[in-house]
């Protein structure tokens, strides 16, 4: 009775699920409905009719019609014989009429269908992820026991690696050490002033900063000395320049700028430079710090120190250059003005005689003052003049006393030469000395 109840349900869920598809309408579809369809169908065969006489149910039902006949104790009646044996067939039948409606019913997944489908492909994936890793590390083993002990060990710059009794050794260029060849001629090689050791063909080198040379960077920017006059040489601050501290009256950037340089001496004087400062070594009878001076100095013996020379036409003697007192007494100067000599015009010469000391040619186009010392002691003394070219300037005559005067003369601009002429008196007693004779620009 349960079977009967199931498939009729079962039948009528078919049914309507097959009227929503095609559109049908139809009513609750039972077993007595569908044997009184299939009845009006030419073709149709009644399940049972198909059943195979092998079948072991059926055949047990013909040979057995109710195995309760077995029973001893029961008396089993015809009608209860037929009526279950057509009992046993419907079931077979309504049973394969259910199997086929079921076939035909669409198949319903379960939700954890897909999760148990993705959870058994990743198990898969992991278990093939293990089957590799354990391949790789046996691979791996294999390989590394076949290695020699030297591969792997690396020794450094070209060390060889040995075994001897076992040991690992690395055999090391010359200059080389440490276990593994680490140690190079560079870790003992020093590059001064930020230099920088390679190896070249392994040896040591020194890499040296702009300005710097030499086999451990240690000729530097100073080693030249390029600062000049006793200039102390410093590093700059980026080390490739250097500083010049140069001593007083010194500048530039070597120390170049000297005393000299502004061209101190004039007239084509020399300039010399003395600790600090300049000396100027006059030429040509010029004189004073920087030779704009003319000038006659009697402590030299030379016509370099004195502008004036002796008149070889114009007189009848020469001015004499002398220390200390003059041969004749109660005349001339017992010492010079200043220093140590000067010159004298001697009064023994016979009378009327003269002696002429003429400047060389100077330069004009400028007032000039001629200063000097004069002497002039004698009881019979003479004359002495001064011209400008051919023209007098100056002139004095007579004794003066023994002492030595000072005199200056402003000489015209357009005058080139300047001449002292001394004339000798009635007497032996007329020497005339002169000291010190300069001749500067502008007037007096």
């Amino acid at each position: 009775m349960a079977l009967t109840i199931k498939s009729k349900k079962l039948m009528a869920k078919y049914r309507k699920d097959e009227d929503e598809d095609n559109n049908y309408v139809n009513t609750v579809f039972t077993i007595k409905d569908a044997s009184r369809s299939d009845q009006c169908d030419e073709n149709y065969q009644p399940y049972y009719d198909q059943l195979d006489n092998t079948d072991p149910e059926i055949n047990h039902q013909k040979a057995k019609p109710n195995e309760y006949s077995q029973w001893g104790d029961r008396q089993i009646t015809t009608d209860e014989i037929y009526e279950n044996n057509e009992q046993s067939v419907k079931g077979v039948l309504q049973q394969r009429e259910i199997n086929h409606l079921e076939s035909k019913l669409p198949i319903q997944h379960s939700s954890m269908e897909p999760r148990i489908r993705h959870y058994k492909i990743g198990i898969g994936i992991l278990a093939a992820i293990c089957v590799i890793l354990v391949v790789a590390l046996i691979s791996a083993a294999v390989v590394l026991s076949a290695r020699s002990p030297c591969e792997g060990r690396g020794c450094l710059n070209k060390g060889i690696c040995n075994v001897v009794d076992g040991n690992i050794a690395c055999e090391c260029l010359e200059g080389f050490g440490g276990s593994r060849c680490e140690v190079t001629p560079c870790d003992t090689k020093i590059c001064e002033y930020g230099g920088e050791c390679y190896l070249n063909d392994f040896q040591p080198k020194c890499s040296c900063r702009l300005g710097f040379d030499g086999e451990n960077c240690t000729v530097t920017p100073c080693s030249s000395n390029p600062c000049l006059h006793t200039g102390e040489c410093t590093l700059g601050l980026n080390t490739s320049d250097y500083l010049c501290s140069c001593p007083a009256g010194f500048a530039g950037d070597h120390c170049q700028v000297t005393p000299c340089s502004s061209a101190p001496c004039k007239n084509n004087g020399i300039c010399n430079v003395i600790g600090y400062t300049y000396n100027c070594m006059c030429i040509d009878g010029f004189a004073n710090q920087n030779c704009t001076d003319y000038m006659c100095n009697a402590e030299y013996n030379n016509d370099v120190n004195c502008i004036f020379e002796q008149d070889l036409f114009s007189d009848s003697t020469d001015w004499i250059r002398r220390s200390g007192r003059t041969p004749t007494s109660l005349t001339g100067p017992s010492q010079a003005a200043e220093g140590n000599y000067y010159f004298y015009f001697d009064g023994r010469y016979a009378a009327g005689s003269t002696a002429r000391l003429t400047s060389r040619t100077m330069k004009t186009g400028y007032t000039k003052c001629l200063s000097f010392n004069y002497h002039m002691y004698g009881s019979t003394m003479g004359v002495l003049y001064v011209y400008g070219g051919k023209s007098i300037y100056w002139g004095k005559s007579g004794n003066r006393l023994n002492v030595w005067h000072f005199q200056t003369i402003t000489i015209s601009s357009v005058v080139s030469k300047i001449t002292f002429h001394a004339q000798r008196g009635s007497g032996v007693y007329s020497d005339i000395a002169i000291d010190n004779i300069t001749i500067t620009p502008n007037a007096c």
